[in-house]
């Protein structure tokens, strides 16, 4: 009996390693660009957003896979967020949020999207800050790779 359990344990114990393995395993090297705007609201408190895009290679392609964001400050809870991809010059994929966005809460934005290493590209975020009054905003653009 006692040795069952051993053998059970050992098998488990060798499964979660190899499942830990596996998860661990990416595609690639993946790198990330980030950047940051600052706003103030109508009595002067600053808002401020983060921005980080990933990508990795993949042969002579940059994939980025995945855009987040943070907005900081005091908002109402219906903040907005934009954000283009820039290839070579031209936005070849955007993506808008609703108007539901909260502070201090990092969000993410899944994506798809095959570049030719050798071309320009930036990523460009933009905040819409709900606020009473008008309705703060800012925006900056990512490091071109």
């Amino acid at each position: 009996m006692v040795k069952r359990k051993v053998g059970r344990s050992l098998a488990v114990v060798m499964v979660a390693a190899a499942a830990l393995l596996v998860g661990s395993v990416t595609p690639a090297q993946a790198e990330s660009v980030n950047t940051f705007c600052l706003a103030q609201d109508y009595i002067g408190r600053t808002l401020r957003m983060d921005g980080v895009a990933y990508y990795y290679t993949s042969g002579s392609y940059h994939v980025w896979n995945e855009f987040d964001f943070l907005l900081q400050g005091p908002t109402g809870g219906e903040s907005n967020e934009l954000i283009r991809f820039y290839d070579n010059g031209p936005e070849v994929w955007n993506w808008e949020s609703g108007d539901n966005l909260s502070s201090y809460v990092w969000y993410g934005v899944g994506a798809n999207i095959w570049v030719l290493a050798s071309h320009t590209e930036r990523v460009w975020f933009k905040a819409i800050f709900d606020n009473f009054g008008p309705d703060p905003r800012c925006d900056n653009s990512t490091p071109t790779i």
